[in-house]
């Protein structure tokens, strides 16, 4: 009787701590930070059918990653910028192969065009324009 007694007391003061503790999700957690991650440690002519794969699924995902791991200042960096720019429009490349939810690019416009009133690089401006457009055109309702 004791012992049920014992275990009742321990269960119920547990388990209140249970009940108030939070679940943090870590940016590790989430996959489409951890894909983006993956993208931006491969060599820039690198390409695997694996990669490919999960890239063209991101969408609108794919910039949502990118303010997750980088800070502003590391966002405004052209050497950053040059190697996330090709994830992002690999990301648009195939919008049927996108799920619905992140076909429409509700972050990632708003990232190139701050991107874009941020960079002093000419070339990278241009660059920056043209993915843009290639972004607006790719999620046009049709």
């Amino acid at each position: 009787m004791r012992l049920c007694v014992a275990i009742s007391c321990i269960l119920v003061c547990y388990s209140g701590g249970f009940a108030q503790s939070k679940i943090v999700m870590r940016n590790d957690d989430d996959p489409s930070v951890r894909a983006v991650k993956t993208l931006l440690q491969q060599p820039s002519s690198f390409s695997s059918g694996f990669s490919e794969k999960q890239d063209n699924r991101l969408g609108d995902r794919a910039a949502a990653a990118l303010l997750k791991i980088f800070t502003q200042e590391e966002l405004k960096d052209p050497q950053n910028i040059r190697k996330f720019l090709p994830i992002i429009r690999s990301s648009f490349l195939y919008p049927k192969l996108t799920p619905a939810a992140y076909r429409k690019p509700k972050v990632t416009l708003p990232l190139l065009a701050q991107l874009e009133e941020q960079v002093r690089d000419a070339k990278l401006k241009d660059d920056i324009a043209e993915l843009m457009q290639f972004v607006r055109e790719q999620t046009k309702t049709k």
